[in-house]
């Protein structure tokens, strides 16, 4: 854990992960209550004409190290939820995009077939690299991030030189230039 794990273990989210284990069916329900409002308040929205041309999803399923619980834990309680969401927005031509801090790579596969088409930040200090996930997955899932926030703020030749690096994948298309996570 990092230096946020006295914030992290403070607001239950230990707890909660916990929960996956101990009760899964409740989490699941969550999972599934969620994604149902969701769903809802997009209806309701269709219905009065207001039409987002996209849902983007907040989900911060990893950390540096990686997912933060199995991916069949993940695929067993939140997958389902995720699928119904990403049928409805593309039922009604919506685009879906995630944002999940960490390194959740695992799951690529997973959220591309749930629908997502966008995935946000791209923690290069996880391991995430945009030019080796645009060789796997293609422009199956648009990259947005992935520029090293640590040589923003170091020499300019060094930030340079990872922009023209990922400045490639724009040139092809497919490609969000943003940073791999917060400005300090």
């Amino acid at each position: 854990y990092g230096p946020w794990e006295a914030t992290w273990r403070h607001r239950g989210y230990e707890a909660l992960l916990m929960d996956t284990v101990t009760a899964p069916d409740w989490v699941r329900d969550m999972a599934d209550t969620h994604q149902a409002l969701v769903i809802a308040v997009l209806k309701r929205c269709l219905d009065l004409g207001m039409r987002p041309d996209g849902v983007f999803m907040v989900e911060d399923l990893a950390c540096e190290r990686g997912l933060l619980f199995a991916p069949q834990t993940w695929r067993a309680l939140f997958r389902p939820a995720v699928a119904r969401l990403g049928e409805f927005l593309a039922h009604h031509g919506i685009d879906f995009w995630m944002h999940c801090c960490g390194n959740p790579a695992a799951l690529f596969d997973d959220l591309i077939e749930c629908g997502v088409r966008v995935m946000q930040p791209l923690q290069v200090s996880a391991g995430l690299d945009a030019p080796t996930l645009r060789k796997r997955y293609g422009k199956r899932l648009v990259l947005y991030g992935n520029i090293d926030v640590k040589k923003m703020l170091g020499p300019r030749p060094t930030l340079e030189a990872e922009v023209r690096r990922k400045a490639v994948l724009a040139r092809a298309g497919g490609f969000i230039f943003h940073s791999d996570h917060s400005l300090p």
